[in-house]
């Protein structure tokens, strides 16, 4: 692991880096602004899952992925780093509440795949990790050795040692009751951090646990910019029109393939109404939303997602 004042520096150029090349491919795309137009409405796909598996929402500025196919932390980790993207990093509530109903709105099932270790319920991965010294959580979900320190020691239901670090944001399981439980490290060999779907023993829904890196579950990637592997809308895909935009009251959604579901976003990742429909055209009422911009997650019968951006006026 890299010194504070290292991994500063790291982060830096890692970021520099990434922002380069996400610049030198859309050149090579072809026009810029065109291409960026399309991704705003469009979603990742990456060689290591399905896009029909993906459920795409923004929060703050940044774009997630919730991928519904089971794989260990370390290949997730993998996947997320090939497509950009990194595993999630929650820092704050309001990042905790978006990703918490990102991974509701995608329709994962709350008992999908038990976890054992876990206290018999379900999980996703997010991007935390303590595998370099036990006990030392960093936000590393690239799995390259460079992150955040955010959590040090263990809840009440191991040695009862653990406090954040640098105040850094934390959930662990128990933190609703004003007793962290967790991680406890239960059988030494728990590494990764994930976030529950149900209540167990030493936590609630929401909350993260510590389990064993080695469980297949499904993983939220998350992005700083758009994400680089870019699905193109194609005749095969699904193609829309919203209008008008910006809008008073009422919205009408024009698409070429049949949309099964709607979810309205607000900026800051919240999910604030879900539409189900079974038709290729729908008019949606937006008259008590307050004025602003707020996100659109357009699902078609066949699996394609757009993310659109709508504004309220």
């Amino acid at each position: 692991m890299l010194l504070p004042a290292e991994r500063k520096k790291w982060f830096g150029i890692k970021k520099l880096k990434k922002t380069l090349y996400i610049l030198i491919l859309l050149i090579a795309i072809g026009n810029t602004e065109s291409v960026m137009a399309q991704n705003l409405n469009s979603v990742s796909q990456a060689t290591c899952y399905s896009n029909a598996n993906v459920y795409a929402f923004i929060h703050n500025g940044h774009y997630y992925n919730v991928v519904k196919e089971a794989k260990t932390w370390s290949v997730a980790a993998a996947c997320a780093s090939s497509d950009a993207g990194y595993l999630v990093e929650i820092n704050d509530q309001a990042e905790q509440t978006a990703v918490y109903n990102g991974i509701v709105a995608s329709g994962i099932a709350s008992n999908y795949s038990p976890v054992g270790d876990g206290g018999g319920v379900s999980y996703v991965w997010l991007g935390g990790n303590d595998k370099f010294t036990e006990g030392d959580w960093w936000w590393d979900g690239d799995n390259n050795g460079i992150g955040m320190k955010f959590w040090v020691g263990q809840g009440a239901a191991g040695a009862n040692n653990g406090a954040a670090f640098n105040n850094n944001y934390n959930n662990w399981g128990g933190k609703s009751t004003s007793t962290i439980q967790e991680p406890d490290n239960f059988n030494s060999n728990q590494d990764a951090a994930a976030m529950a779907l149900g209540n167990w023993p030493f936590g609630i829904a929401g909350e993260w646990n510590d389990i064993a890196e080695t469980n297949s579950i499904y993983f939220v990637i998350e992005y700083n910019t758009i994400p680089t592997s870019i699905k193109q809308n194609s005749n095969k895909g699904i193609s829309l029109e919203i209008y008008p935009n910006p809008s008073s009251d009422k919205i009408k959604i024009q698409s070429t393939t049949e949309i099964i579901e709607i979810t309205i976003t607000s900026i800051e990742g919240k999910i604030l109404r879900t539409v189900f429909s079974s038709q290729k055209e729908q008019t949606i009422d937006i008259s008590n939303l307050s004025n602003g911009i707020y996100f659109l997650n357009i699902t078609s019968v066949n699996g394609d997602v757009i993310a659109k951006k709508i504004i309220k006026n």
